[in-house]
């Protein structure tokens, strides 16, 4: 089976990228690698989902064997793909060697019987170290993957190309470090038509996530963010809830995103998964059906902050020449008469003080006509502010 990008759709129990040593995924670990003390890990509670749902775990795994080790085991049962930025990477293994007695080390990521590795490049003894890595769970026969590499040669970013019981869709998983690479490739992607989750560390910091006006915000933020709206992404982090603390300091660094949200439920950062690591997991369940999910139909506006002050003024200006009288209990028809204009001052004040964006090509002129921002102006009106509604525990954008 073929992607409709030509990519081999690869079974998860064939994985071309195993590292030499590893292919056989029963031959243990090299018993000279320093083990510490395993965590306590409260194993994931079997959830009720259908069959074919498909369920995730990402974490930073802060480079540690142990951490790997304890996340594979503990959610076999309950968990069907894993994405692990900051992987343990290390020695592994000997190879013959016709010149040396000693032989030649092998290098290499945790391994398990139970899950299928991808890798983000293809290994040589000179390439950096994979900072992203994805497992596939082998109880999945149903779930066929491609390494979309055409997307991403990044040991920071990689994209695997999933096809499963009524989806298809891809995965992205992230590492970006201080200097801000994996963002900037991210960034500056062309991505396919499909259904996208991208989910990992960021390392980014923003009122939108962090729910805090008052820390400042990472330059690469406002880009990253600027390029997730035109994309038609949807923040799943719900602002202030943290995922990562050290030392005392706490912070949202670990994200996701989607581009169709109505796929996604019980996204949750998990304050009870203790893996030992800095970084709390954050799972995730994803819906699949026979019947194709809606696509966006109408009109959709990019909302900036910047912006707010013109927006409120068009949208004011608009509302001043209407007659906004309405009695204490009005009728269907009044209340349709206020949604009617509501709408029209929404529409004009978008289309001249925001970025739009437009409908596919070929869609329908059904469906909400707004997609707005969490950072969507507020209006002021006689003492009283109007919101406008999202999606509960997703800032849309």
């Amino acid at each position: 089976m073929t992607s409709a990008a030509g990519n081999l759709l690869i079974h998860p129990q064939i994985n071309p990228f195993l590292f030499p040593s590893t292919a056989d995924s029963s031959a243990p670990l090299d018993s000279s690698i320093p083990m510490l003390e395993k965590p306590k890990v409260e194993r994931l509670a079997a959830s009720k989902r259908s069959h074919s749902d498909i369920s995730f775990l990402s974490l930073n795994c802060n480079k540690a064997n142990y951490i790997t080790h304890a996340v594979l085991n503990s959610i076999v049962e309950n968990t069907d793909i894993v994405l692990i930025q900051e992987p343990w990477y290390g020695r592994i293994g000997t190879n013959r060697s016709d010149t040396s007695t000693e032989g030649n080390p092998v290098f290499g990521m945790v391994q398990n019987r139970a899950w299928s590795q991808f890798i983000p490049i293809t290994f040589t003894p000179l390439s950096p170290r994979p900072r992203v890595t994805i497992y596939i769970n082998r109880n999945r026969g149903d779930i066929s993957v491609a390494v979309r590499s055409d997307l991403f040669e990044s040991p920071d970013v990689m994209a695997v190309e999933i096809v499963g019981p009524g989806c298809h869709f891809l995965v992205i998983n992230i590492y970006n470090d201080d200097h801000n690479q994996a963002a900037n490739i991210l960034t500056n992607a062309a991505l396919p038509d499909l259904p996208t989750i991208i989910s990992g560390d960021f390392n980014l910091h923003h009122p939108l996530w962090n729910g805090d006006e008052n820390i400042p915000s990472s330059p690469m933020a406002e880009a990253a963010i600027e390029w997730m709206s035109e994309k038609g992404f949807i923040l799943l982090n719900d602002p202030g809830l943290d995922t990562f603390e050290c030392g005392g300091t706490a912070s949202v660094l670990d994200l996701t995103w989607c581009s169709r949200p109505s796929l996604i439920r019980d996204w949750q950062v998990r304050l009870n998964l203790d893996f030992a690591s800095d970084h709390l997991p954050i799972t995730w369940t994803l819906t699949t059906s026979d019947t194709p999910p809606l696509q966006p139909t109408r009109q959709s506006f990019v909302f900036k902050p910047e912006k707010q002050e013109e927006w409120t003024g068009h949208f004011c200006s608009y509302l001043s020449g209407l007659d906004m009288t309405y009695p204490n209990f009005p009728s269907p028809e009044h209340l349709t008469s206020l949604i009617d204009k509501l709408h029209d001052a929404l529409q004009i004040a978008s289309e001249k003080s925001c970025l739009s964006k437009p409908p596919p090509e070929g869609a329908s002129l059904s469906g909400p006509l707004f997609t707005l921002s969490s950072t969507a102006p507020k209006v002021e009106s006689t003492g009283e502010q109007i919101n406008p509604e999202t999606n509960h525990n997703h800032n849309s954008f």
